[in-house]
């Protein structure tokens, strides 16, 4: 068995520490976007390039999609087969 590690839910150690660098470095590589975070005030934020709904939620879901197949790979992989 593996070892246990106490998890107290605090994930603030996982964020990046520099937003502005991540931003910066999406500068001129991206034909749309879709931003959905906090302030520094720790309100929701959201922002998107995409005028219509449906294309802004499609976008929302297929990034959603493709989150949950990167998590669904490393589980896959750190599993044994038997």
């Amino acid at each position: 068995m593996g070892e246990v590690i106490s998890f107290n839910g605090d994930t603030s150690n996982l964020d990046s520490p520099d937003v502005d660098a991540v931003l910066e470095n999406a500068k001129g590589q991206l034909s749309g976007f879709v931003i959905a975070g906090y302030d520094k005030n720790g309100d929701e934020f959201f922002a998107s390039t995409y005028g219509s709904i449906e294309k802004t939620n499609f976008l929302a879901d297929r990034m959603k999609h493709m989150i949950m197949q990167m998590e669904d790979s490393k589980f896959a992989d750190s599993q044994e087969l038997t």
